[in-house]
């Protein structure tokens, strides 16, 4: 069995920050609702308020408001 230190990265799989893929996924889980964040939130194994506030960190960050971001 190979290690994960072993195993080659996918070439077709774009590597981006967590907060932007976790957003893309909330919003997908959304739309897939027809705009339903409980029925998102339900999907994705989170609460309706964890999906708005990860959603908020999200654009604050996309703003240019994050803290973590690396310089």
């Amino acid at each position: 069995a190979k290690s994960a230190s072993q195993e080659t990265p996918k070439d077709d799989i774009a590597i981006r920050p967590l907060w932007q893929v976790e957003q893309e996924l909330i919003n997908a889980a959304i739309s897939q609702c027809d705009g339903n964040v409980s029925r998102a939130a339900a999907l994705l194994e989170l609460s309706p308020s964890t999906v708005y506030r990860r959603l908020r960190e999200a654009e604050e960050k996309a703003d240019g408001g994050g803290s973590d971001a690396a310089e």
